[in-house]
């Protein structure tokens, strides 16, 4: 054998190994793909059900807001007639305390004549008593 031939001997035997150790990468290069595109096939089918489970989830958050938006439309009635019946409670209470006072001050008007008019008369009596 002449060096020519040992020589293309070397790289015909390196080109196989190499063609091997590429054999061998893209056969494990194509086994990650595969788990990938499985991973990736249940990553969907995991997003799918939780959209669709979310979908049924929104539905059923809009009936309840409906029906208690439908609840307070019924309520706020109540609350409002609430409040006015404390309104004219409150305003009966200083009704009430206004109309006191009045009579009150009638009332000590009415003694402070009194008072006059029977002192008056005290004084009158007396008078003619000792007469």
């Amino acid at each position: 054998m002449t060096a020519g031939q040992v020589a293309g001997l070397l790289a015909a035997f390196a080109l196989l190994v190499l063609v091997i150790f590429i054999g061998i990468f893209l056969t494990k290069l194509v086994s990650t793909l595969d788990r990938v595109n499985h991973s990736l096939n249940d990553v969907t089918k995991d997003i799918n059900a939780i959209s669709k489970k979310s979908e049924g989830v929104l539905t059923e958050s809009r009936q309840l807001i409906n029906e208690v938006n439908h609840d307070m439309n019924i309520v706020r009635p109540v609350f409002k007639a609430s409040a006015d019946l404390g309104k004219s409670v409150s305003n009966v209470n200083q009704t009430v305390s206004d109309m006191g006072k009045h009579f009150k001050k009638r009332r000590k008007l009415r003694r402070s004549r009194f008072y006059k008019l029977g002192a008056l008369l005290f004084s009158i009596f007396s008078l003619r008593k000792h007469k």
